[in-house]
């Protein structure tokens, strides 16, 4: 009988050749995406081959792929990155040719179904948008994302991929379209664990000024700091340009048909910001519009997030009914230094508000230097996909008032009395926990995955214990022997070491100029594949009075052996860093 208990063990147990053939043709499409398909695209632009000839190529690849029903969870979400791929590539290159959106699409078959309805059959087994999006281009498409909070050698969060260990999925094939991914992947996992520290507060579950609320904030500011990081550490990359940014990639991005129903994939913090505008109660014009247009493309486990946060009181009014104010936004400076006099537990939600505000800025920073700036040299746009909005069709002007009411946010009457790198000890040392629970690790993560992600944690930890302790020959071997190693901003130690002499020469340069005291306290760290980005806390002084107490955000690439090879770093505050390292004249 169809639907019975003996029916579905009649499919659980069907024959092993069955399971066999399902998986060679995911697995020889998989291949051939991953071999052929940036070549493919090249070729398109440069009109050397055209939209009917990739047809005439991959539908007999489609072909093979059985009914929606017979694949897994798992096998679901890797087909649909796969078929996303395979959709904003064909529909790019046909709607340059001048067909509508959807056109080329209506051709293409996968299995005995239509491509689209085969697609969406996909999406509603693991509840996703019907075509590639934030969710398959880049949650499952990239490696696992793993975040480990200070002091932690275990991660907190795993952010799990589809493919394993393997490198993503590529429209382009070149190095700046997968540093994209990249970040979009570990600014999600940063800013999902920064909400999750927010929601004791915000659901009355702490108060406001309680020692585990207080830890949280911390966190959660440290958090954003690591986001914020991430993206200026992004920005001093060579590999992503402009040109990339706005002829090349981005034009993937296109609708499949001419309704626009489904947006396609977007920026990095949509959800997630989504969700913390609303938790820390910053007053948006035109913010419940937004959401609207956005809500059918976040999936489900973003729009609980959305509705979880919509239905809690938003920080700003727990902190102002503890503190008995009314306002923290408009603050003459001697009064809001007697308050926080009375209230020093209010500075940790300043620092929170003020992280939130900058990852913001450093957002509109990135639109300025790869779209809006180049844009301004042109004379023309896009022909697929505009660049003079964001996917989500957020044009700049809006950008920038969600950026100036996040720098205006309701304790901005407070922010000079909070510095950046305070409230960070207690966190180093682990002393309160959040009440969070980590997140499990989902089954697609491989034991070899988390334990390679652990093993790249503990090198950090275990570099900076050695360096701490003056053990110079302890700390080199964690460098290969060609390591490069950049180090920007405007002073004498600026430059490019290449090779772990250089390196060398370069730290030992350091201590004397600090006469031993730099010392290095690891915050954050993200993994994902073979980068691992370090939040680093640097304290320093020198002979003359100076002190340095920064954040430095690095990235550190690993070679095969797990030694570190390639460093970029960029400072939280680059001109007070480039003040402590500058040279004084003997003479002034």
């Amino acid at each position: 009988m169809h639907g019975s208990p003996h029916a579905l063990r009649t499919l659980e147990t069907q024959t092993p050749d069955a399971s066999v053939r399902r998986r060679e043709a995911v697995d020889r499409l998989h291949a051939w995406l991953r071999a052929e398909l940036p070549t493919w695209n090249n070729e398109m632009l440069a009109r050397r081959r055209d939209p009917d000839a990739f047809v005439a190529t991959v539908q007999p690849m489609l072909l093979d792929l059985e009914s929606p029903r017979a694949f897994s969870v798992a096998e679901c979400r890797r087909l649909l990155v796969m078929l996303g791929m395979v959709g904003s590539s064909l529909e790019r290159h046909s709607q340059e040719t001048g067909a509508g959106p959807g056109a080329a699409l209506r051709t293409l078959r996968a299995g005995s179904h239509a491509f689209r309805r085969y697609v969406a059959s996909l999406a509603s087994r693991v509840g996703s948008p019907p075509r590639d999006s934030f969710m398959s281009y880049v949650l499952w498409n990239m490696p696992a994302a793993a975040v480990y909070l200070p002091g932690q050698r275990v991660a907190e969060l795993v952010v799990p991929g589809v493919f394993g260990a393997s490198p993503p999925l590529t429209f382009t094939g070149d190095a700046g379209e997968i540093l994209f991914l990249t970040l979009l992947k570990r600014c999600a996992a940063l800013e999902e664990i920064a909400n999750q520290q927010l929601m004791p507060v915000c659901d009355g579950t702490l108060q406001p000024d309680d020692p585990t609320a207080l830890a949280n904030i911390e966190r959660a500011g440290l958090l954003l700091r690591a986001v914020r990081a991430e993206m200026r550490t992004f920005m001093g990359r060579p590999e992503f340009t402009s040109e990339l940014m706005l002829d090349d990639f981005r034009q993937y991005a296109c609708e499949w048909d001419e309704l626009g129903a489904f947006a396609a994939p977007s920026g990095a913090h949509d959800t997630a910001y989504v969700a913390r505008d609303l938790l820390l109660g910053t007053p948006i014009p035109g913010f419940e519009q937004h959401v609207d247009a956005l809500f059918n493309v976040v999936g489900p486990a973003g729009q609980r997030e959305i509705l979880e946060a919509q239905h809690t009181v938003p920080l700003d009014q727990r902190i102002r009914s503890a503190a008995n104010v009314s306002d923290l936004r408009d603050l003459e400076p001697q009064a809001a230094a007697e308050l926080v006099a009375r209230m020093p537990w209010l500075l940790p939600y300043v620092r929170l508000y003020q992280a939130n505000a900058a990852v913001s800025a450093t957002h509109w920073a990135m639109i300025m230097k790869y779209m809006v700036i180049p844009m301004r040299q042109r004379d023309y746009d896009a022909v697929v996909v505009s660049n003079h909005a964001g996917t989500t069709y957020m044009w700049m002007d809006t950008l920038r008032t969600y950026m100036e009411a996040r720098s205006d946010h309701p304790l901005a009457g407070l922010k000079h009395l909070a510095r950046s790198t305070e409230g960070l000890d207690a966190l180093r040392d682990g002393e309160v926990r959040a009440v969070v629970p980590a997140v499990q690790i989902d089954g697609s993560e491989s034991e070899s995955e988390s334990e390679s992600a652990d093993a790249a944690v503990h090198a950090v930890y275990e570099m900076a214990e050695q360096h701490n302790s003056g053990d110079v020959e302890g700390t080199r071997r964690f460098y290969t022997d060609d390591v490069q190693w950049h180090v920007q901003g405007q002073n004498d130690t600026v430059g490019d070491y290449a090779g772990i002499d250089a390196l060398f020469d370069y730290f030992a340069r350091s201590q004397h100029l600090t006469a031993g005291t730099l010392k290095l306290h690891p915050q954050t760290v993200t993994v994902s594949g073979d980068m691992v980005g370090v939040l680093m806390r640097v304290t320093a002084s020198r002979p003359d009075g100076r002190v340095m107490d920064t954040l430095l955000a690095q990235t550190r690439r690993t070679a095969h052996d797990g030694r570190w090879c390639e460093y970029w770093a960029v400072a939280d505050d680059q001109d007070a860093l480039d003040a402590f390292w500058a040279e004084l004249d003997p003479h002034a």
